[in-house]
């Protein structure tokens, strides 16, 4: 299958933002097809508090196909969404959601309403109360009707966060925790899930690790008809991920990259000494290290935007001029 996508936005004089993107498929099995997708945001400041407005509406023909669906079974024709969040003081505000799908075909449709609120009990602690209305296709009836839920959150800081939650349509209650890896050196990510329902039970740890060559991460799950025998089935699963980068005639081994990258050499005079890169070299919160597998690694560049990016040399010679330690870069 071969695709061609393509996407603009257009700010508006409003405050508002107007965003357009289509595709285009031509699949050995399908044929041709196409997608296409509009979107309207806006934000609403009120002295100090903040309100959101998005809609969105998609369409997708009968034969377009991804990499992920190549025989382009699409049982949905069009979709069409809007949220509206309301900040009514600096702790308390409500988000409402509707949405409806077009089925094609056999398959019915599907709406959706809902509207969500959110109070902030003090810095770390919210707890959250809402209320939704789901219509699905008679296929699926069992799972429709109104549904309620609530959940607590404990986020002390940005990368941790642990939550627990009960939802009435399938009485779902669920506990999390999690604490989200760094892209530096020798970071850590790890949590887990534990779920109960009608009739089943589902648990889930996993870990993450972020070394100057590669990234690593484990996960296990198992699954159960109850919490006393929620082992009953067990899943593990383990990767691990590396990329070997040519620049310039540089050369490096470093952690998968997504989009763009740097690579940072040491000159000769520093002899085995070696140099880091990162986004931030506080207390050696550096992205990549050179040394006997090649240059250093920055995987976390954009492509076609210019960035700053840092850069140090590890314990340098006595009165040695590293430079401004800062340079602007604009990848490809």
């Amino acid at each position: 299958v071969q695709t061609l996508t393509g996407e603009t936005q257009f700010v508006l004089p409003n405050g508002g933002r107007l965003l357009l993107d289509a595709a285009g498929s031509n699949a050995k099995v399908a044929g041709e097809g196409f997608a296409a997708g509009v979107s309207y945001q806006h934000f609403f400041d009120r002295s100090g508090l903040t309100d959101s407005l998005t809609v969105r509406a998609d369409y997708v023909s009968p034969k377009f196909a991804t990499l992920g669906n190549l025989d382009a079974i699409n049982s949905t024709s069009y979709t069409a969404s809007a949220q509206y969040t309301h900040q009514f003081t600096q702790r308390f505000m409500i988000s409402s959601t509707a949405s409806y799908l077009k089925g094609r075909g056999n398959f019915g449709d599907r709406y959706r309403l809902g509207a969500t609120s959110y109070y902030r009990i003090d810095r770390k602690w919210t707890l959250q109360a809402g209320v939704d209305y789901t219509k699905f296709p008679s296929a699926f009836s069992g799972g429709g009707g109104v549904s309620f839920n609530i959940g607590l959150v404990f986020q002390p800081d940005y990368r941790r966060r642990a939550e627990a939650r009960f939802e009435s349509r399938d009485k779902q209650a669920e506990l999390s925790y999690s604490q989200s890896g760094l892209n530096q050196l020798n970071s850590v990510g790890f949590g887990g899930i534990l779920t109960r329902q009608d009739g089943s039970a589902r648990a889930l740890g996993y870990a993450s690790y972020s070394g100057n060559r590669f990234d690593a991460s484990v996960s296990h799950a198992t699954f159960g008809p109850n919490l006393s025998d929620v082992t009953a089935v067990n899943a593990t699963s383990v990767r691990v991920g590396t990329s070997l980068a040519f620049a310039d005639g540089s050369f490096g081994i470093g952690r998968r990259i997504n989009d763009s990258f740097m690579l940072l050499s040491p000159h000769k005079n520093l002899g085995k000494r070696s140099v880091v890169a990162g986004q931030s070299l506080a207390e050696n919160n550096y992205i990549g290290k050179s040394g006997t597998l090649g240059a250093a690694v920055n995987n976390f560049l954009g492509s076609y935007s210019t960035q700053s990016v840092q850069y140090d040399v590890e314990n340098p010679p006595t009165g040695y001029d590293t430079g401004p330690g800062v340079f602007r870069v604009h990848p490809p």
